[in-house]
């Protein structure tokens, strides 16, 4: 079987994406199988590359698109000497954050598998993706940006997914092919389902039809870490979004999003941020 590498990203409140951009002659990593919790969004600006991801080899050229999956296993495999490409990384959970009173499906493209997804993001051509894509290549390549260039760039990305969105929104669902990862999809939404709620092991192997052991056990080898892991950081990146974006108590946005207690909230954030929720919070960019 082949080894998956999972790629931890910290996204904070004042930088929650990451652009990289691919000139010609600058290849696209393709030594391991990645995967992550973050998103991949990417549009081909010239040229071609093939892909493997989740079992399936993809082709993409220009103009074309392409979306991960969290935790999505995929791989570069080649490009043509002429590729050129920009890739935008966020959290699924991060889009539309301030955004408030917009319920746009942002999960939409990540209920069809790898295949179906590829089509529907690639059905018919899209200048104005295109056009964007290049916007988004231009904010890339400023060497210092400020906090308007920053800002113009993540709400490019949003302008992009939303555009995405509509070939999904009558789409009809395709059941699930039976590789390993497709087993452990559903799991996989279930935090995003019922946002704030803890959601046990047993209860996320009840859902992918799995025994409690036979879903640990495939969890881990597909993604590198437990679902107890995954669905913690979920709930956590969703409270350290609701730190930066308000002045509530720590006590109350703990409760909302399943933590123990705001003691428990504290040591919990300072380890994987490196700062306590109050010194987050202080250093938050207004979004």
């Amino acid at each position: 079987m082949a080894r998956y590498v999972y790629y931890p990203t910290r996204f904070t409140a004042k930088t929650p994406f990451l652009l990289e951009y691919f000139p010609k002659g600058k290849l696209l990593p393709t030594a391991e199988i990645d995967m992550h919790s973050h998103i991949h969004l990417g549009i081909i600006l010239a040229g071609a590359h093939d892909s493997w991801s989740d079992g399936y080899q993809l082709h993409f050229s220009s103009g074309d698109v392409w979306l991960t999956s969290p935790l999505e296993p995929h791989s570069a495999i080649r490009q043509s000497a002429d590729h050129e490409a920009i890739v935008a990384s966020f959290l699924l959970e991060d889009l539309g954050n301030g955004f408030t009173g917009w319920e746009l499906p942002f999960l939409a493209p990540f209920s069809h598998g790898v295949r179906e997804r590829h089509r529907l993001l690639n059905s018919s051509q899209r200048p104005q993706l295109f056009s964007l894509g290049k916007k988004l290549r231009d904010l890339a390549l400023i060497q210092h940006p400020d906090e308007c260039s920053r800002f113009e760039a993540w709400l490019t990305i949003h302008q992009i997914y939303t555009a995405l969105l509509r070939p999904f929104l009558h789409a009809e669902t395709l059941p699930a092919t039976g590789t390993g990862f497709e087993r452990i999809r559903p799991a996989l939404m279930l935090p995003r389902k019922q946002p704030g709620i803890p959601v046990s092991l047993e209860t996320a192997a009840k859902e992918c039809h799995l025994s409690a052991s036979r879903f640990g056990e495939l969890f881990r080898t597909y993604t590198g870490t437990t679902f107890c892991q995954y669905e913690m950081r979920y709930r956590l990146s969703n409270a350290k979004n609701a730190v930066a974006s308000s002045d509530r108590p720590f006590k109350e946005i703990a409760s909302e999003w399943g933590f123990y207690d705001a003691s428990h909230f504290l040591h919990i954030f300072r380890q994987y941020y490196g700062v306590t929720p109050g010194e987050y919070r202080k250093g938050k960019l207004n979004f």
